[in-house]
């Protein structure tokens, strides 16, 4: 072989053919203790130990970028560099219990108690439940979400769900002269809500009294004052007010259906009939020499208007002047035959 190949490592042809980037790359050697230190290295990284710090930072990274990309850990991490994770804490806890207080105050359960009044008292009356919903359920476990949802309006514009409320004012036989006296609620739902807290109901009620006779009246119970007035014309609202600590009432203080003009004669004339015979009664004691105070003639006066369904004496005066006004001619035949009344058969 020839010697100039031994000497060189490399052909005459590799001289040709090799770039002469490549062969002073291929002609420069590294020092023999950069070489033995770089083979050390490359072994320690490969041990054990050298493994662990790598894994332990790899995770770290990992770590930190969870960190970086969830908004609440990045925030705790803020407050860990500044020193301040304790009060970071304290605040957040105290952020999540007025949540929790918020969430609780808009999905209280509540309930009303009324009692309904009102004339004549063989009026039926007709009560309807209405239910409407607000389901913040789909928002699971997430409070802000559920409470952003729990603080937006009902849909009233959606069909309810009615319930009828039965009362013994419809089953009355008039023939036998039955009566309501007074129709007493309690415990009537205003807002409930499920256990989770995610759904809310609210509940409002509308009440229709009907005579033959008579113009009726029509009245609707709601707990959210921004509905006073929304049924429109027709409809007196009234608000579930909080008289207490769990205590909520509507302000009732009766309804009086207003006699129709035809109505309103004949309960005047059977009034004032049956005052008459009283009062030739009376007047027969005094004339006997008996003591009848005129209190007690008044007493027995308001009871007969009441009886005939007149509730004042103002009332009674009202109609009187209002058939003088339209209906002279007969009125004045009335007052006549009211002088050959036969009270014979009239009891005391």
């Amino acid at each position: 072989m020839d010697e100039n190949v031994k000497g060189t490592g490399h052909s005459d042809v590799e001289e040709l053919l090799l770039p002469g980037e490549v062969k002073r790359k291929a002609a420069r050697q590294l020092p023999a203790d950069e070489v033995e230190s770089s083979m050390t290295i490359s072994k320690a990284l490969k041990t054990p130990p050298a493994i662990a710090i790598m894994i332990i930072i790899g995770l770290a990274l990992i770590g930190l970028l969870v960190i970086v990309s969830d908004a609440s850990l990045k925030e705790q991490f803020t407050y860990i560099l500044r020193g301040q994770l304790s009060e970071y804490k304290e605040a957040k806890a105290k952020e999540e219990e007025k949540k929790i207080r918020d969430i609780e105050e808009l999905t209280g359960n509540k309930y009303g108690s009324v009692t309904l009044m009102y004339t004549p008292k063989d009026a039926r009356v007709d009560i309807k439940q209405n239910k409407y919903v607000k389901d913040c359920s789909s928002f699971g476990t997430d409070d802000d979400a559920v409470l952003a949802c729990l603080k937006k309006p009902f849909d009233y514009s959606k069909a309810p769900e009615v319930t009828d409320i039965p009362n013994k004012s419809q089953s009355l036989k008039r023939e036998e002269k039955e009566v309501v006296e007074s129709l007493p609620f309690t415990d009537m739902p205003i807002q409930q809500s499920n256990e989770e807290r995610t759904v809310i109901s609210a509940y409002e009620v509308t009440i229709e009294i009907t005579r033959d006779g008579y113009e009726p009246r029509k009245f609707h119970f709601t707990g959210e004052k921004a509905r006073i007035g929304a049924l429109g014309e027709g409809w007196e609202s009234k608000f579930w007010d909080q008289k207490g600590p769990g205590l909520y009432m509507v302000d009732f203080p009766g309804a009086d259906l207003a006699p129709k003009p035809e109505t309103a004669k004949i309960n005047y004339i059977a009034a004032v009939k049956e005052f008459e015979c009283i009062r030739r009664e009376v007047q027969s004691k005094r004339d006997a020499g008996k003591t009848v105070s005129e209190e007690q003639v008044a007493k027995i006066f308001t009871d007969i208007l009441n009886k005939n369904d007149i509730r004042t004496r103002d009332d009674f005066y009202k109609i009187e002047a209002f058939l003088r006004q339209t209906d002279a001619v007969w009125f004045e035949g009335f007052l006549k035959e009211l002088e050959k009344l036969d009270c014979s058969a009239s009891t005391n």
